[in-house]
């Protein structure tokens, strides 16, 4: 019986640390993107998430995303093409991809 109590604590033990530890994202590239005459590091090309500022807390959340020159549209996230923050924005992705993209920094306001 104290086995199977023992056994029962350290399973439970692992799941609660399974469940409390921060996750974290395997580091990719970083890439430049420039936004009119502001250029920011960014790191996060190809995960479907913001970009992540370089040496900030600060993330480019895209709404819009245009593969160049072939002008494909990639991303069009509906109803942020008139938010006031929405900057367009281009880049380089590190696999040598060109992109406009439009969208926000975070935190908004």
């Amino acid at each position: 019986m104290r086995l199977l109590g023992a056994t029962a604590f350290c399973c439970t033990a692992l799941a609660l640390a399974a469940v409390t530890s921060p996750a974290s994202a395997a580091a990719t590239e970083s890439a430049t993107l420039t936004c009119g005459d502001r250029s920011y590091l960014v790191t996060g090309f190809g995960r479907g998430e913001p970009l992540h500022v370089v040496g900030s807390t600060s993330t480019f959340v895209v709404t819009y995303a245009r593969l160049e020159p072939s002008g494909r549209v990639v991303t069009d996230i509906k109803g942020q093409r008139g938010a006031g923050d929405v900057v367009t924005c281009t880049a380089t992705a590190p696999g040598g991809s060109a992109f406009t993209f439009r969208g926000f920094f975070t935190p908004r306001g």
